[in-house]
């Protein structure tokens, strides 16, 4: 009970996480593997099922590997591991350029389901084909699951609109605020306007009397 415990230990520590020997290569190869074996359920690649099921193994071996070198059972064989992993990274490099290649493909004949699973495959560069991808689903909408990546993309879009929104509409209101004090200025300088004139007239009129005045006493 006990060596079957440490066993089950062993493995969830094996897929927890990756052998600290190489790492730069390691991680890549062992990160992606996942979303390598998944390319089986695209039809494009149904040839090459053998192939990913034979890698997909050697992946698993090699990773049981690593943590032999690194934990020091195999020390002595880290040259070898090196070696090991070298060569599944031109096999993980290798998917990644079919992928690259089958998404270029499908934009070109129009495939929607190789388009679709080579966006959304987890090996393809999103960011960087982002316009020709959302130029394809624009044109395709109609078709077109866009769960995944493009949902994503769209989510973006939507946050980002309605950010821009709100930030016109407290702009707004900002304006309004100032068109608000403009016309109290404005309303301000008539009603003064109108009291100097006011104050003219009446002034106007008190000179006008106190000459009338004037002119009654000297004729009188």
């Amino acid at each position: 009970m006990q060596k079957l415990l440490l066993l089950f230990i062993f493995s969830f520590s094996l897929f927890g996480n990756n052998p600290k020997v190489y790492t730069q290569l390691g991680d890549a190869i062992y990160d992606n593997v996942e979303k390598i074996r998944a390319l089986k359920n695209i039809d494009a690649y149904k040839g090459f099922e053998d192939k990913i099921d034979a890698y997909y193994k050697k992946v698993h071996e090699a990773r049981q590997f690593g943590f032999e070198v690194q934990h020091g059972s195999k020390r002595d064989l880290k040259l070898e591991y090196l070696e090991n992993i070298r060569k599944l990274s031109k096999v993980n490099e290798y998917f990644f350029k079919r992928v690259k290649s089958g998404f270029h493909s499908s934009v070109k004949i129009q495939n929607s389901s190789l388009f679709l699973g080579t966006v959304n495959s987890g090996l393809l560069d999103t960011q960087k084909n982002k316009n020709k991808i959302m130029k394809y689903y624009n044109k395709h909408k109609g078709s077109i699951n866009p769960e995944g990546v493009i949902q994503g993309f769209l989510d973006e879009a939507y946050a980002k609109k309605h950010k821009k929104r709100y930030k016109r509409k407290i702009k707004t209101k900002k304006q309004l605020q100032e068109e608000k004090m403009q016309r109290l200025r404005e309303n301000d300088k008539i009603k003064a306007e109108a009291l100097e004139k006011k104050l003219t007239t009446e002034l106007r009129a008190k000179k006008q009397k106190i000459r009338q005045d004037q002119e009654r006493e000297l004729f009188h």
